[in-house]
């Protein structure tokens, strides 16, 4: 008799180990820095990170860009990341997923400590009214002109955190649309 009590209270503490480390999983995943691999190639970043990249028509909706070109994304919608392409030429990198992080910064970020935990080289920053004037989030471009790049980090209004990054490695193309982009 003692012998099936003992057996049901391991089986429910391994369930309880299981089902918490499930949980902590969920809510801090491991997270892997995109910045070593912002300019592969589809066939390298697939490799690198073990997944399957194809054109998906729907990830251009997610995109922040003022460019004249025509935007098309390579993009696995079930890992939330994308190569983004500017009339063919392929022009960044693009994910709202929890498990990537670019230059510090991941999804769930707090606004306020984005100064702090940024490590892309920037020489200018601005917020781009027409995108705070539609609603519900905010882009804020950070810009490197001398070496022609930028990094775009999508903020949500309400909740104050981070839910999208997009780096550009041609900022002055990607943003042509943009007074202050061509001023430089």
């Amino acid at each position: 008799m003692e012998l099936k009590k003992i057996i049901k209270w391991a089986i429910l503490i391994f369930i309880v180990i299981y089902a918490g480390k499930a949980f902590y999983n969920f809510v801090y995943p491991e997270v892997t820095d995109l910045t070593p691999y912002l300019t592969m190639s589809k066939y390298e970043l697939e490799r690198t990170l073990g997944i399957t990249l194809s054109d998906k028509p729907n990830m251009v909706k997610k995109i922040y860009e003022f460019t004249e070109g025509e935007i098309t994304v390579d993009g696995s919608e079930e890992n939330n990341i994308g190569i983004v392409y500017i009339d063919g030429k392929q022009s960044g990198l693009h994910t709202d997923s929890r498990i990537y992080s670019m230059y510090g910064i991941k999804m769930g970020d707090a606004a306020l400590y984005l100064k702090d935990n940024i490590t892309y080289p920037y020489e200018s920053v601005y917020e781009v009214l027409n995108d705070i004037g539609q609603g519900s989030s905010t882009a804020t471009f950070y810009q490197n002109f001398t070496k022609n790049d930028c990094l775009v980090v999508v903020v949500n209004d309400t909740s104050g955190r981070v839910v999208a990054l997009t780096y550009y490695s041609d900022g002055k193309k990607a943003t042509e649309q943009l007074s202050l982009s061509n001023k430089k």
